[in-house]
């Protein structure tokens, strides 16, 4: 079973449902799962926020591609990444060698998703301009991904679902 002997790797615009989907494809498969940056929220004992205003966004996208090289050597299990691991090209030289799974959802969607979340660093005073901006500008990025999973109106369930009948083949 191809996905049984590999990493899944899922990445999307935040609010896309990576970690929720993460959590069920475990669920439904049996593997590990982990989220990138709870453990980077882990290892430094900051908040993504925090470590954004403090140490500023290269010095976190330098330690989300080592702690992605670490998790790339681990045993198979499905790995939730922040939203904007792709915006490296090394980050999605690694991701092609792998399960990589784009979960897109629409602006409109991730809006009403994000509406009340204020622990998103990138997103400014006018939230739905910032995410259409961030969301356009990524968009290639993500499609660069071989696998694309339309989450517009699934619950995280429903997508891992998905994700696994595919993943069987």
């Amino acid at each position: 079973m191809r996905e049984k002997n590999q990493t899944i790797y899922l990445t999307g615009f935040m609010g896309s449902g990576k970690t929720s989907v993460a959590k069920n494809i475990s669920t439904l498969l049996g593997l590990p799962w982990i989220d990138l940056d709870h453990i980077i929220e882990k290892k430094t004992g900051k908040t993504i926020l925090r470590f954004f205003a403090k140490l500023g966004e290269k010095k976190f996208r330098h330690l989300e591609h080592r702690l992605l090289i670490q998790i790339t050597h681990n045993q198979p299990m499905v790995v939730s990444l922040g939203g904007g691991i792709i915006l490296e090209e090394r980050n999605r030289a690694l991701l092609r060698k792998k399960i990589w799974i784009h979960l897109f959802a629409s602006p409109a969607i991730i809006q009403k998703r994000l509406k009340s979340n204020q622990s998103r660093p990138l997103l400014k005073r006018k939230k739905n301009e910032s995410i259409e901006t961030l969301w356009k500008k990524r968009l290639p990025l993500y499609n660069e991904a071989p696998i694309r999973i339309d989450t517009n109106g699934l619950t995280p369930y429903a997508v891992a679902k998905k994700i696994v009948r595919l993943l069987k083949g």
